[in-house]
């Protein structure tokens, strides 16, 4: 018995519990993935600074040594500089246009009626239509810079979904207002910003020609809007040539925004999202909440 004791070997030590994964850990603390872009958004991305060196570096990770890296920041303003300051622009050209022809009533043809323009006139029509058109311009600046930096999935409708949209606004005009440019709209967007092939020598004609009609609708609204630019009028009569105005200045300006955000692309690097939900930060809310709480607050006593 005592050889067999002695011959006998000690147990083994227990081995150490295996440690977890690091997802087990960490899956439920950790924020979720922002959502994987499309195989076209990614080739697009990696080729947009394949061409430069420096490019290709700052895609890699370090800074830009020239330019900054396009931030939500960079695209939100220059929505608001864009769809704001081309409506100024068009309200003070439409004022230009009734200061000019009451100058040339007064000194060349010598009509003693000539119509007066109103400073007073001027000052609602910018009043009524910079800050909203600049709000939206902001959104659409903020929206895009969302889909690039994948923090939000670009809206992608099937084309049998536009058929139908297409024939069910027939009846009641709105296909070629609206329909049909919005199609167009996220086609170009598509193109240009995802690198999605498919786009025809057809689409891009039609294209073309839906921006020269919004280029014409916005020359008959500044004509419609000089005419509601003048002493003694009501301001009924700024809405059409403003609602034409603002509508054609929305699908001009998203193009001119897309475009320059692509062009911006070709020299700079995408910064890349620091959250991927809309949040703002403290100052910025408290001064959207007071700069549009004044604005109505002045609706409020215009049309007291």
């Amino acid at each position: 018995m005592s050889n067999e004791q002695t011959a006998q070997e000690p147990d083994p030590a227990p081995e150490p519990p295996a440690a977890p994964a690091p997802s087990e850990l960490h899956l439920k603390h950790e924020p979720a993935a922002p959502p994987a872009p499309r195989k076209a958004d990614a080739a697009k991305i990696e080729q947009a600074f394949a061409k430069d060196p420096a490019a290709a570096a700052d895609a890699a990770g370090g800074p830009s040594p020239v330019f900054n890296p396009i931030t939500r920041g960079d695209c939100t303003l220059l929505g608001a500089k864009l769809f704001g300051g081309a409506t100024a622009v068009v309200v003070l050209l439409a004022a230009l246009m009734v200061t000019g022809r009451f100058y040339v009533e007064m000194f060349l043809l010598g009509a003693s009626a000539a119509l007066q323009p109103s400073l007073a006139q001027v000052t609602m029509a910018l009043y009524f239509t910079v800050l909203p058109m600049a709000l939206l311009g902001a959104y659409f600046g903020f929206e895009i810079y969302r889909v690039l930096a994948c923090s939000r999935r670009p809206l992608r409708l099937p084309g049998p979904v536009w058929f139908v949209l297409l024939l069910l606004s027939l009846p009641y005009g709105i296909a070629f207002w609206l329909v049909l440019p919005l199609y167009l709209q996220f086609r170009l967007r598509e193109r240009v910003l995802h690198g999605v092939e498919g786009s025809t020598g057809f689409a891009s004609f039609v294209h073309l020609v839906y921006l020269l009609v919004w280029v014409v609708a916005l020359f008959v609204g500044v004509g419609l809007l000089s005419g509601g630019l003048v002493a003694g009028r009501r301001l009924e009569h700024l809405v059409p040539g403003l609602a034409i105005c603002a509508w054609s200045i929305v699908w001009l300006g998203d193009y001119a925004l897309v475009m320059a955000i692509a062009s911006w692309r070709s020299t700079r690097i995408l910064a890349p999202a620091k959250v991927h939900t809309v949040q703002f930060t403290l100052g910025a809310l408290m001064t959207f909440i007071f700069v549009v709480g004044t604005w109505v607050a002045g609706l409020v006593k215009i049309f007291e």
